[in-house]
């Protein structure tokens, strides 16, 4: 058996609809001469990794935000929880178990304990999902509820949902990357308030705490290295992943799975805290064929606002799935039926589709947080190299374009290029982006202080890019004068208080700075 048979026997094991795995062993045994001809070589997809793989479903509160009114919808006092709730997944690395694994009705029925719900709606949204999901009900997924942990400690993946779904919409995704070693964590995708949401920041402010919520939760995991974290989030869960990789540090690199953060740049914007062309992490980003080629973003087709070709200072990869709709992409929800008389073209193509996003995930994945070579070779090569059939994906990458304009990588970047190039380097990333600025702050004036202190060279190269940006600043050149102080250079120094005076003729510091020097000059002649 070839390669490219092997990967279709593991792609029909995969398949839950009777109907298409009879149609894919079909395709096996008349020969796969379809594939062939796209490409020469199709290595297997793995379906299930070293790992057996448990679940574990938790049900917190974050009791720093509400989301019930204080009243019913009769205006009575509300008696029950008010605070947020968060049905929280746990995917993880187990030891093989004998207990039976979960079901698509099993994971259907945990919306009964979603406290997003009142009783009714919840059983009724239910019974809504076993009839429009009834041919799958049965069967098998891989996790195993609340199996003994595996040994060891494990990275970190928060998966977002798309706007209002629930947190196992991309069960068999999550099942995967656990069975390879990491620890996946999820919860529904829960409105300010009420079971629906609107558009706009608020909604995705709120999402994006909840996904830190989350990263502090998995602090107290015993198999979880939080350290090492990864958010991949579909439709509105990706634009949430980009606005918590913004503000926690934590969070590594980022998967967007056909993620709003490249379709709503106003969103973005409006933010005010969230700036693409300022994060420096990698970014692996699968879009959907009724849009655009997402290459052409990277190039500013789509605007210069767009995440992706603002995304300079990370590695991008971009992929364009050329036989899924937005709502194909999530494994137990939104799976569009084939219409009439196609069905060949459509079905077999979504299940190829989603094992190599799974695949591309776990490389990207492997690459950039467990350091792996082989990921990070995977990832290099194009995705014909790697065995992808044209008719399949189109993949696009740009390496990381220097330091971020911000000023942790204007410090890095000084730490590389030495604290003689300050004012070429901010001149470069202010011409870059212009919103980047160094200016007059106690934060900036400790750091020239702590250089004064430990490397007066380097705190007079700093002081330039300082001067630079506030030429007009008394505090400026009072550092300069402390800096050539305590280099030596007294002349530099009273010349440097002498400038902050004539900026600020009361200024007292730079005055007594100057008397003593001058009274020491004194005293030497």
């Amino acid at each position: 058996m070839n390669k490219t048979e092997s990967w279709l026997c593991v792609t029909c094991a995969r398949v839950r609809d009777v109907k298409t795995l009879v149609l894919l062993t079909v395709m096996l045994l008349v020969g796969t001469r379809m594939f062939a001809e796209q490409n020469a070589v199709t290595p297997s997809v793995d379906i299930h990794g070293p790992h057996a793989v448990g679940l574990k479903v938790v049900y917190q509160y974050d009791y720093s935000r509400n989301f019930r009114f204080s009243t019913d919808v009769l205006g009575q006092p509300f008696l029950g929880e008010r605070a947020r709730p968060i049905q929280t997944l746990v995917w993880y690395p187990a030891q093989k178990a004998d207990a039976k694994p979960m079901t698509v009705a099993d994971y259907l029925h945990l919306v009964t304990s979603d406290a997003r719900y009142e009783k009714l709606d919840a059983e009724k949204e239910e019974a809504s999902l076993q009839k429009s999901m009834a041919s799958t009900l049965a069967d098998p997924m891989w996790a195993v509820r609340d199996a003994p942990l595996e040994a060891g400690r494990y990275p970190v993946i928060i998966y977002g949902p798309g706007m209002d779904d629930d947190a196992w919409e991309n069960a068999s995704l999550c099942e995967y990357l656990a069975s390879y070693g990491y620890v996946v964590i999820a919860s529904p995708s829960t409105a300010v308030q009420g079971r629906y949401m609107d558009g706009g920041v608020l909604p995705v402010n709120m999402l994006a705490r909840d996904i830190t919520f989350l990263l502090d939760y998995a602090q107290t995991l015993p198999n979880a290295d939080p350290s090492q974290t990864v958010v991949a989030g579909y439709s509105y869960g990706g634009l949430a992943g980009l606005f918590a990789a913004a503000r926690d540090s934590r969070i590594k690199a980022l998967v967007g799975i056909d993620g709003t953060l490249r379709y709503a740049p106003e969103v973005v914007k409006h933010a005010g805290d969230v700036h693409p062309e300022q994060m420096s992490i990698p970014l692996i980003f699968f879009g959907g064929h009724q849009r655009p080629d997402p290459a052409g973003d990277l190039q500013g087709e789509q605007g210069t606002e767009n995440a992706l070709y603002a995304w300079k200072h990370g590695d991008v990869t971009v992929a364009w799935m050329l036989q899924m709709k937005h709502g194909n992409f999530p494994s137990l929800e939104h799976h569009d039926a084939p219409a009439a008389g196609d069905v060949h073209s459509h079905e077999e193509e979504i299940i190829l589709s989603r094992a190599w996003i799974e695949r591309y995930t776990l490389e990207f994945l492997d690459a950039h947080l467990k350091q792996d070579p082989a990921g990070l070779a995977f990832l290099k090569k194009t995705s014909e190299e790697n065995g992808v059939p044209a008719s399949v994906m189109r993949l696009t990458s740009r390496a990381a374009q220097g330091a971020a304009p911000t000023l942790d990588g204007f410090r890095a970047e000084l730490g590389r290029r030495g604290f003689e190039q300050a004012p070429e380097v901010y001149t470069e990333m202010h011409a870059e982006y212009p919103a980047f600025k160094l200016e007059e702050s106690r934060l900036l004036n400790s750091w020239v202080y702590a250089l004064i202190e430990r490397a007066p060279a380097a705190a007079l190269g700093l002081l330039k890019a300082y001067e630079l940006a506030c030429p007009n600043s008394r505090e400026v050149y009072y550092l300069f004068g402390q800096a050539y102080e305590k280099a030596g250079q007294k002349p530099q120094a009273m010349d440097s208080y002498k400038r902050a005076i004539k900026i600020e003729p009361d200024f007292h510091p730079a005055q007594q700075k100057l008397m003593a020097l001058e009274g020491n000059t004194a005293s030497a002649q």
